[in-house]
């Protein structure tokens, strides 16, 4: 076997017993609320509101 050669199952986890660990809560999982999303796309304007999730995270 060579050194480098890929392993793609290693990444997988060995069982699926539920959610991770760090899932996002369902509640949060649309992003920033609606209400809130709007008053800040009207004060800043739409392309500043950062609001889905993956934005938040970084």
């Amino acid at each position: 076997m060579p050194l480098l050669e890929p392993k793609p199952g290693a990444l997988r986890p060995h069982s699926i017993s539920g959610p991770a660990p760090d899932r996002v809560p369902v509640h949060r999982a649309a992003g920033t609320p609606e209400p809130l999303r709007t008053e800040l796309a009207e004060l800043l304007g739409a392309e500043k509101v950062l609001w889905k999730v993956s934005d938040l995270v970084r």
